[in-house]
């Protein structure tokens, strides 16, 4: 009966830190997908809107934004993904999962 007991004591152990574990890895992969796909996606479109305006008559303005609107869309997502990779790593965000 002892046995028995460690056994399922260390497996519960076992389970719990890695659910644990588990949990501040998922929300830093989804960080670090939307760093790598969706950013650079949304800067690309940024840029052919500068490119379109460009194209309609606004050559300055559309240069201006094409160059200048990703630059500011990328380091104002940068900074908001790093502090919820923050907050998260920190488990400010929320408090961490509590074992069954």
């Amino acid at each position: 009966m002892a046995l028995q007991a460690a056994n399922t004591d260390v497996t519960n152990a076992f389970t719990n830190a890695v659910t644990d574990a588990y949990a501040t890895v998922q929300p830093t992969v989804g960080i670090g997908t939307a760093l790598l796909t969706s950013v650079p996606s949304y800067d690309l479109n940024l840029f052919l809107n500068g490119i379109l305006q460009m194209a309609n008559g606004a050559p300055v303005e559309g240069l201006v934004n094409a160059i200048g609107m990703p630059i500011a869309a990328t380091a104002g997502l940068v900074t908001l993904l790093a502090g919820y990779e923050f907050l998260v790593l920190t488990g400010t965000w929320h408090p961490p999962p509590t074992p069954l």
